[in-house]
This record gives C-alpha cells, structure tokens and sequence, in this order.
C-alpha cells in the first residue's frame, strides 16, 4: 500500500495475471478487487482492461471517502456501522501516515448496539482519540441500557481513551477544538442529519 492507493500482484495457476492498483485502501478493499478480478479473468477479459478499470475507480460514496484535505488535515467519512467494518477503515487510514487518527461515532439502532455491544467496545483500537455520541435510534424504540456512555465504559475499560458527548453540536465542537496540523479525522457511522 502506497500514498492514496493499493498495488498488488494476483496469480492464477502459477501464471502471473498482472500488478494491479486501486485508489482503495485495506486489505479488505484488495480481497474485494481480487475477486472482482478472478471473476473478470474467468469471463474472459484481458488482464490490462480489468488493471485500467480497477485503477479508474473511484470506490463508493461514503466508503473511506474524503471530504476535505489541506495542508493542515483530513477529513474522511464512512458509512461503517458494522465492527469489522468500522476496524478495516481505521487500520486502512492508518497506512496514509497521519500524526493522529481522531474519530467521532455515533452508533446506529439500538438493536444493533446491543446485538454488537463487544465488538464495538474493541474496534476502535486504532483511535488514537475517539468521541461517542447518543445512538441514533433510526425508528427504533430506545433499549434500556443501550446508550452511548455505556459503550463509552466498555471501551475505557478495555483501557482506551474516550470521550462521551451527548449531543452532535458538542460532538461537532469537541472534534473542531481537537484538531492539529497532521490529524486525519473519521466520521464513520451512517448519517443522522
């Protein structure tokens, strides 16, 4: 993994199909581009269309998507609200080299919340600062002891640094009043607002 892109060589039966790079990050993104490939590979396409289409793609909105970078920081966001999902982004920015990995999560339906509730407590290792917020309920009725500053206890004791924000407003401000020269900063979590 290079800059803004991810390069790697795919084989089939000992023959060499070719390098590929995509602007994707992780290796997730790779195993989904080596599969798209296997399968464009078997229906007959040649290798260096499929390498040009993989490299043209852009991926899909709200996928590790940047929404704003200057010399000072960057500002990604992500429809994670899954787990893995939300651990694969944040091993995935990591490899852009930024000083510091802030992210702001709100979590999504309470049912998911308390079905994921280990998980969440666990994905954020690669935070080096992670604001929560209410769950968003998404129609849902609210489940008594689902909330966000338990989540917030889980993952301080499992020993990481969080910080529980009731509202977006203050959310919103806490990250703005954090933010350094060198930070990359994830929103990931689908949209409330």
């Amino acid at each position: 993994m290079a800059g803004h892109a991810s390069s790697f060589d795919l084989w089939h039966q000992g023959s060499h199909l070719g390098r590929f790079t995509t602007r994707l990050l992780g290796e997730k993104n790779v195993s989904n581009c080596a599969a798209v490939i296997a399968l464009l590979h078997q229906l007959g396409y040649p290798a260096a269309g499929i390498a040009a289409a993989i490299e043209s793609f852009h991926g899909a909105a709200r996928r590790q998507e940047e929404l704003f970078r200057d010399d000072r920081f960057r500002l990604f966001d992500d429809y994670g609200h899954h787990p893995n999902e939300i651990a694969a982004t944040l091993q995935a920015l990591k490899t852009l080299g930024c000083r510091r990995l802030l992210v702001a999560f709100q979590p999504h339906r309470y049912t998911r919340t308390q079905n994921l509730f280990k998980e969440f407590a666990s994905c954020f290792a690669e935070a080096d600062k992670l604001w929560l917020t209410e769950v968003y309920a998404a129609s849902e009725p609210e489940i008594p002891g689902i909330n966000g500053a338990r989540l917030a206890q889980a993952i301080r004791a499992r020993g990481r640094p969080v910080e529980f924000i009731a509202d977006l407003a203050g959310l919103r401000d806490a990250v703005r009043d954090a933010m350094e020269p060198g930070d990359l900063v994830l929103f990931p979590a689908p949209r409330t607002n």
